[in-house]
């Protein structure tokens, strides 16, 4: 027995020196082997890389032990070249690291760290160039391997043979058009050229691909193929200190462009990387999506333009590409089950001389601990399975829902103009109007969700405030208390113009009237004043005020809300923009941190006056948001929006009186259209106003229906109504089918979903006409004419 102990003590003794023995080497190998790497930037130093300076400024490179060198790009510098032949371990590309896989270039995406391409072409407006096509025997000034720009300018039907196309300078400065080096247009980034332009007085306008449904990724981190599959576990590193650097970078701004500024003399200044920074959160679309996801399947749809436009083969095979997200363990990890592995073999081979009854236990033990840890593993993958499903789905979810509402909406609004259109009792045809009116409202209500989801993309566009907030009049009378007396100053047509996203406009101004409502609550004179002024605001107006980092001197449009409460002290006053930050037990604290986001974003200002002495002066908030009408009326020439539209927020609805309607139904009557859509109450209120506007109609129930109507009655059949969403046989499917019967048919989609979602399901230039659904008689008739007149 004393002899066994000794056995005993002796192979613990061995244990234990083997383990510290590990242990130490384990220590000297987290101390020395810090991993040198160096990454192609493809840009100068500036903000559009702060996820770098992050994570070399907070420690996460080291802590992941990586000694990362930046190489900064610039114009000529092609990353993907660098990489390649191995001057660099990881660049920082685009969505054309397709095109260069293609020609033979090893290169492996890593992370997308934006979501969105910044990708834009910036065009002066005195040169005459109005759309895109216009760039066409114009001098346009791109880098290298714009492989993004050929796409785009190939979508949009540009001969590119046209355009005379001169190198990138890396700069603006040729959009002065001064001397021989004078260009058009430019390539650009939406983070950067603007800015430029603002500040060099040059009128321009932005055409942007994802208008046209082009959504690139933009900088993505990529390696070498022999590298990744050497060093995975340092590529692995890499991503993940870098997402924490991005992290950190979009919630700390300004302490980051500072240290950008002290450490990399960048070319550009601390205010125009601010202006950067808040162009490249939306990129990033962190509140949306975690930052570096990545999916196959926008890479194949990726792949799928640049195949149309024939700079990659159909079906390009992306698979080698794309790095893969599977994580072998740490080699500690390794370590410590092996010396686990020998101590239980220890145990088991003593334990087994002396206790056999206990050797079924002790492999019950092993076996268990196995299978845990097998159920962890699979548990964590399952959650980041979900994870990155969830916000697909979201989309998918929000574009259902939209679509069966509208199909609902259809029906409503249909009939309630039948009966409008029958009815002589005037007080039932206002109740009818208010029906259609909220019938309206309940349509815009879905297309909110869909622009909140990711389905439908907002646009800025010019308006008036003046007008705006008095078509918000009885919204907002009903989101307040009632017994509050508002006082309205608005003068309707005689402010200037801004340029805003009409929903975010809403949903700011929503939010300080409430909050104002809210801060009355206990008092018993609840009175709230709502006016809209224009005023001139100097250098010192705007440092006096809040959000103003972008804003600059000028003319600008103020909305001014003063409600008659208690104040608010300096304490509640600093913390008053804070996320989360509320004075109300069941509030949500995030009003005041949207208007915030909203102001910057659009080159605001904020001037709260406030009260804390129960004197009943209460809160003034003045936002002031810059306007347009210097463009305007110096040079005759209105800011448009990307279709080159001019929007107002409060155009009235089309009529059947209007004039453009009436000769619309003109060219109609008569004319029979074939209307195919599942849904038994679209396709009879349809009918129903098509019939009253003098056509004759004829009806399908799905595709394979539609295809032997139109097989039997093609004669007489002048166009075709097509619901995109069908059984048996979709619409997208029916389409086809219609035209390898008569390839000039004339075809109209008709859907509730969104109409950059449509145009991914059909061919667009097979489409005559796209109706959204819901739509009112007006709306059907013009664009029946329109799909005739093609």
């Amino acid at each position: 027995m004393t002899q066994m102990k000794k056995s005993l003590w002796l192979l613990s003794f061995a244990l234990f020196s083997f383990i510290l023995q590990n242990s130490a080497l384990a220590q000297r190998n987290d101390s020395q082997e810090q991993v040198h790497v160096r990454v192609q930037l493809k840009w100068f130093h500036q903000y559009q890389f702060a996820g770098f300076y992050a994570a070399i400024k907070e420690g996460y490179f080291h802590d992941a032990g990586l000694t990362v060198e930046l190489i900064q790009g610039g114009p000529t510098i092609n990353p993907s070249e660098v990489v390649t032949h191995g001057d660099a371990e990881f660049g920082i590309g685009n969505s054309t690291l397709l095109i260069d896989h293609y020609h033979g270039m090893p290169v492996v995406a890593v992370a997308p760290l934006f979501q969105h391409s910044p990708f834009v072409i910036i065009a002066r407006t005195d040169t005459g160039i109005q759309t895109i096509e216009d760039l066409e025997d114009k001098v346009l000034m791109a880098e290298e391997h714009s492989a993004e720009l050929n796409a785009y300018l190939h979508k949009a039907n540009v001969n590119l043979d046209k355009i005379h196309i001169v190198p990138h300078t890396g700069t603006i400065e040729s959009l002065k058009r001064q001397g021989n080096s004078a260009v058009d247009a430019a390539s650009a980034y939406l983070s950067s050229e603007p800015y430029d332009a603002r500040a060099a007085n040059i009128a321009y306008q932005i055409f942007n691909p994802r208008n046209i449904d082009i959504n690139f990724y933009g900088d993505t981190l990529f390696t070498n193929a022999t590298f990744a599959d050497a060093h995975p576990e340092t590529v692995i590193a890499m991503r993940d200190a870098l997402i924490k650097g991005w992290q950190y970078a979009t919630t700390h701004h300004q302490e980051i462009i500072e240290y950008i500024a002290t450490q990399y003399m960048p070319m550009v200044s601390q205010k125009q990387m601010f202006f950067e920074a808040q162009i490249i959160d939306d990129l990033i679309a962190a509140d949306f999506i975690e930052i570096g996801y990545m999916s196959y399947k926008r890479w194949q749809h990726i792949a799928d333009t640049f195949a149309q436009a024939s700079m990659l083969p159909e079906h390009y095979d992306i698979t080698p590409m794309i790095f893969s997200n599977e994580r072998g363990l740490p080699t500690w990890i390794k370590q410590t089950l092996i010396i686990l592995a020998l101590l239980c073999l220890i145990v088991f081979a003593v334990a087994s001389r002396f206790y056999k009854l206990n050797r079924s236990y002790l492999s019950e033990i092993v076996e268990r601990k196995r299978l845990e840890e097998k159920l962890l593993e699979s548990t964590r993958q399952q959650i980041e399975h979900e994870q990155h499903r969830r916000l697909e789905s979201l989309g998918l979810m929000a574009g259902g829902i939209a679509h069966d509402f509208n199909n609902l909406l259809v029906p409503i609004i249909g009939n309630t103009e039948i009966l409008i259109s029958k009815c002589s009792d005037e007080k039932a045809k206002a109740s009818l109007l208010q029906i259609l009116n909220a019938s309206n409202h309940a349509a815009l209500l879905s297309k909110k969700m869909l622009s909140y989801s990711g389905a439908d993309h907002g646009t800025n566009i010019l308006l008036r405030i003046d007008d705006f907030v008095h078509g918000m009049r009885p919204l907002i009378v009903a989101s307040v208390d009632a017994r509050i007396n508002i006082t309205w100053d608005i003068h309707h047509h005689t402010l200037p113009e801004v340029f805003v996203d009409a929903s975010r406009l809403e949903d700011m101004i929503l939010n300080i009237i409430i909050n104002g409502a809210e801060a009355m609550e206990k008092q018993p004179d609840k009175r709230l004043f709502i006016s809209i002024i224009s005023q001139d605001l100097d250098q010192d107006a705007i440092e006096h005020g809040l959000c103003s980092e972008q804003a600059e001197p000028g003319t600008f449009v103020s909305i001014i809300v003063q409600d008659f409460g208690s104040g608010m002290s300096k304490n509640i006053l600093d913390k008053l923009f804070d996320p989360f930050f509320s004075t109300k037990f069941a509030g949500r604290g995030l009003g005041m941190s949207t208007v915030q986001a909203f102001v910057q974003q659009h080159h605001g200002i904020v001037h709260i006056n406030t009260t804390d002495d129960n004197s009943q002066h209460g809160t003034t908030v003045m936002v002031s948001l810059p306007a347009v009408i210097t463009l305007a009326e110096s040079e005759n020439d209105l800011l448009i929006d990307q279709n080159n539209t001019r929007h107002h927020q409060n155009d009235p609805q089309p009529s059947l009186n209007d004039k453009p309607v009436q000769t619309a139904l003109k060219s109609i009557q008569g004319r029979c259209v074939l209307l195919v859509d599942d849904d038994e109450m679209v396709r009879l209120v349809t009918e129903t106003l098509l019939n009253n506007r003098g056509c004759t109609t004829l009806s399908a129930v799905n595709g394979e229906d539609a295809i032997d109507v139109y097989k039997q009655h093609s004669n007489q059949i002048d166009l075709v109504i097509l619901d995109m969403m069908m059984p048996i046989m979709n619409g997208a499917q029916c389409l086809i089918k219609l035209k390898e019967i008569n390839p000039r048919v004339k075809i109209i989609v008709s859907s509730g979903f969104a109409e950059n979602e449509v145009y991914e399901s059909f061919d667009k230039q097979q489409v005559s006409a796209l109706l959204p659904k819901p739509f009112q008689s007006a709306d059907l008739v013009k664009v029946l004419e329109q799909a005739l007149n093609q």
